[in-house]
Formats: C-alpha cells, sequence, structure tokens
C-alpha cells in the first residue's frame, strides 16, 4: 500500500458516505448504497444512529472553532474535512472575522473538488487534495497559506477511526508529527469512535457496521477506548476532558442522556500546545 491522495469512483469513500449521514448525496451511487446498508445493521428503532452521531460531530466542530475564535486564533487546518454541506470551518470563522485563513485537507478528490467550486473567490480559503498519512507534505502545503509560527486550529473530526497504515507506522506517531509542528497556543480538536461505556445491545450493530465499512469502502472503522484516546493528547493541555461530543464545550449545566447510542458511539476532547 503507498500513501498520497486519490480519486475514487468504483467503490464508497469514507467522505461520500459522511456526506449522505449529514444530510447531502454523497459522490457517487456506491455511498449511496453503503450509506444504505450501514443504515440496515441497526435495529428498526436506531436505524438514525449513524444520522445523528455525525451531526453530533459536526455540532463539536462548529463549538471548537467559536472557542478557538475566542482564544485569539484565526488559522484553521482541518484534515479529512469530507464534502462541504453546513458548519464547515470557513462558514463558522470568516463570518466573526474575515481575514481568518482555513486549508482543508482531504485525500479523496471529489470533497476536494466540491469545496473549491464552493470556494471560488475566497481568498482566503484553501484546499489540499492531500493525505494526512504524510504530515510533513501536508504541512508544507499548508505552510503555503498558513503561519504554522503563529497559533493554528488543527482538527481530526471522525477521521482517526478509518485510517489504515503500513510499514509498521503507528497512529499517534502520525498525529504527534502534526500537533509538534504547532506553535504554542495552538489548539488540536479530535473526534473519534469510542467503545467503551456502549450499552451490550449496541454492539453487535456496530461491529457489523466495521464489517460493512472494510467490505464496501476497503477501510477499517476501528473503535478505541477513553484511554486509547487520551494518549493523541500526550504532551497537550487538554481544554476539556475525553468525553461525549455532546459535552464537549457544551453549555454548562446542559442534561445529557446517555442511553442514546449516537452519543455514546464518539469521544472527543480540545487541547492547546503548552508554551
Amino acid at each position: 500500500m503507498t500513501y498520497g491522495p486519490r480519486c475514487t469512483t468504483d467503490r464508497a469513500t469514507c467522505g461520500g458516505v459522511y456526506d449522505i449521514h449529514l444530510g447531502g448525496s454523497g459522490y457517487t451511487r456506491h455511498d449511496r448504497e453503503a450509506a444504505r446498508r450501514m443504515v440496515a445493521e441497526f435495529p428498526a428503532g436506531q436505524r438514525d444512529v449513524p444520522e445523528r452521531a455525525a451531526r453530533f460531530n459536526r455540532q463539536f466542530l462548529v463549538r471548537s472553532v467559536g472557542y478557538a475564535l475566542d482564544q485569539g486564533i484565526r488559522q484553521f487546518l482541518d484534515l479529512g474535512c469530507g464534502f462541504p454541506r453546513w458548519g464547515n470551518v470557513h462558514e463558522v470563522a470568516q463570518p466573526r472575522h474575515p481575514d481568518a485563513r482555513v486549508v482543508y485537507v482531504d485525500y479523496e478528490l471529489g470533497p476536494v473538488e466540491e469545496y473549491r467550486k464552493l470556494l471560488s473567490g475566497n481568498g482566503n480559503t484553501h484546499v489540499l487534495h492531500a493525505d494526512l498519512r504524510e504530515p510533513e507534505r501536508v504541512l508544507d502545503q499548508a505552510a503555503e497559506r498558513l503561519d504554522l509560527g503563529e497559533p493554528v486550529w488543527l482538527g481530526m473530526l471522525c477521521v482517526l477511526s478509518f485510517v489504515r497504515l503500513c510499514h509498521g507506522e503507528d497512529l499517534y506517531d502520525v498525529v504527534r508529527q502534526y500537533t509538534d509542528r504547532l506553535a504554542p497556543g495552538s489548539c488540536f480538536t479530535l473526534s473519534i469512535g469510542c467503545g467503551e461505556d456502549m450499552p451490550a445491545e449496541s454492539l453487535p450493530p456496530f461491529y457489523l457496521l466495521s464489517e460493512v465499512y472494510e467490505r464496501e469502502l476497503g477501510t477499517p472503522y476501528v473503535l478505541r477506548n477513553v484511554s486509547q484516546v487520551e494518549r493523541f493528547f500526550d504532551g497537550l493541555s487538554l481544554v476539556t476532558p475525553v468525553t461525549y461530543l455532546t459535552d464537549c464545550l457544551a453549555e454548562p449545566g446542559r442534561q445529557v442522556s446517555y442511553t442514546d447510542w449516537a452519543k455514546r458511539a464518539m469521544r472527543g476532547a480540545v487541547a492547546r500546545v503548552p508554551g
């Protein structure tokens, strides 16, 4: 297996399926068929779990960008951005600060082309067709648009669960290569699939979902536990604990029921680069 950006039209893609869960139409019929099969793995009363989990994730992204703006950050790097639908980083950042600079990165050509059409004429927002598994290459390209000597918001939202590595590489090391290049005061936001504390009856559908991802998309779908997720933040200062996405940066006092599968399927956190 080699790394690098690609254009996939002969099978479903993670970005295309996620786009459907956010209310889009995906990129090809393969995306639509895979999304339908994924939903079918859940019992009748829970078939909206993928859609609601996607929405919780996007809402967390919006809150995280808002937090970064409140901290004075005006540069944003969104890795694994997927298709533009609603709550995109530039739509949150630039109405508040028109000078905010945003770089989107995706390794599938479909989302990149759609973002480029959407952003035509927006000189402060750019899209890279690149593979996040190549941190040095991605950061060097991003540095043509962003000043990495100043604080940056770095987002890895709902992407690392689907990353397949080879050559004995370690996903924690890949993430560390990104965070090590960030200036003090930068903000790192992560969300990821987490199977810990899921009700027992929910696990078989998620195992079947993983099989659909492997078969239809050729990518893994890995659920981690909380301690494994926390390792991605080694060396950083957590702003929020690793917790359910609905709780990350949520308004104080808001009550959340954790009997909801969609709310318990992912964890996330926000951290700052110390210094």
